[in-house]
């Protein structure tokens, strides 16, 4: 049975994906068409949709559809919740072309739809001119309860331009309610790197999500003000607090670099995890690098020392901090038993802990 089929003239590409859903019922697929050539040309149209189909009653229902004139980039997530009633979508997009050019244009896309009710559900939209990009990622709560996402957009050009502005966002949609909470916002000016880095995971009883955020500067490597944050959270999701556990400010003389020991994007967590819980739910590990220019110049300078900090579910505070050697750490993993603590740095030393 063929559920889609298109044909383009010309020099062009498409892109598909596909996602069941846990109980079979439906099938998710995105379809995105670029026709390649001038982002100048006024026949270069691009087209993203967004589909369902339904395995049992053999319908196609159409999703999201969006046309985008001259060439154009798209990025496109589904993502259905464990308990299958809930399909989650994501669409950035962003135009290509001269970053001087009036027509640039991003636009960022989180929706839902239900499906019990048939319904859909925007959750999120924005657009924004000029040579910019957008980041937007989808996590769900193990239980199906809540969806969690982070949207980010920041605006390229020259870092000197008095108009490069860039936000992040961190939301969760509570899929009973159906409200939307807003848990973190983060605005200002950046250049050409993205200015905002998130890491997201929930517990797997589902009732806290952790979020550890990075805040870099951007600009020039030789610039003397490069300033970040890292900051972690933990939202608790019976009594809706922010729980702020602490922040860290660093500096750099070089633009990329971060108080974290890595940069993920897309859903899930990632594969080398520098914030992750216990299995049992009770403490979450989290690893901090301390990196400033002097760090930067002399290996053993106490300044680049990473560590790892536990914090305790229960009484909401940290325990204690593990200090490690001169070098980042890399990643963290917690011990069946969550006795011990397993930590990789960046030197090639793997180092194993007692947690708590």
């Amino acid at each position: 049975m063929s559920l889609s089929t298109s044909t383009y003239p010309g020099s062009s590409y498409a892109n598909i994906n596909i996602n069941w859903s846990p109980d079979g019922k439906y099938l998710a697929f995105t379809t995105s068409t670029n026709p390649g050539g001038s982002s100048t040309s006024t026949a270069q149209t691009s087209t993203v949709q967004v589909w369902v189909w339904d395995a049992i009653t053999k319908a196609k229902v159409s999703l999201s559809t969006s046309t985008y004139p001259g060439s154009f980039y798209a990025n496109i997530n589904i993502n259905w919740s464990p308990d299958g009633k809930y399909l989650a979508f994501t669409i950035s997009t962003y135009s290509g072309g001269s970053s001087t050019s009036p027509v640039q244009t991003s636009t960022v896309q989180v929706g839902v739809w239900d499906a019990l009710t048939k319904a859909k559900v925007s959750l999120s939209t924005s657009t924004s001119t000029g040579s910019s990009s957008a980041d937007v990622n989808i996590y769900w709560s193990p239980d199906g309860k809540y969806l969690a996402f982070t949207t980010s957009t920041y605006s390229g050009g020259l870092s000197t331009s008095p108009v490069q502005t860039s936000t992040a966002q961190v939301w969760v949609w509570d899929a009973i309610t159906k409200a939307k909470v807003s848990i973190y916002t983060s605005t200002g000016s950046s250049s050409s790197v993205s200015p905002f880095y998130a890491e997201i995971t929930w517990s797997s009883d589902g009732k806290y999500l952790a979020l550890k955020t990075y805040t870099v500067p951007g600009g020039s490597s030789t610039y003397t003000v490069q300033k970040g944050t890292v900051q972690v959270w933990v939202w608790d999701a019976i009594t809706k607090a922010n729980l702020f556990i602490s922040t860290y400010p660093y500096t750099s003389t070089d633009s990329s670099s971060f108080g974290g020991s890595g940069i993920y994007f897309g859903s899930g967590s990632p594969s080398y995890p520098d914030i992750t819980w216990s299995t049992d739910d009770k403490y979450l590990a989290f690893v901090i690098n301390r990196i400033d220019p002097s760090c930067e110049t002399t290996s053993n300078s106490s300044s680049c020392n990473g560590t790892v900090h536990i914090w305790d579910a229960t009484t909401k505070g940290s325990t204690y901090v593990l200090r490690l050697s001169s070098s980042a750490v890399e990643s963290i993993a917690w011990s069946p038993d969550n006795a011990r603590i397993a930590s990789g740095s960046s030197d090639g030393t793997l180092y194993v802990w007692y947690a708590v």
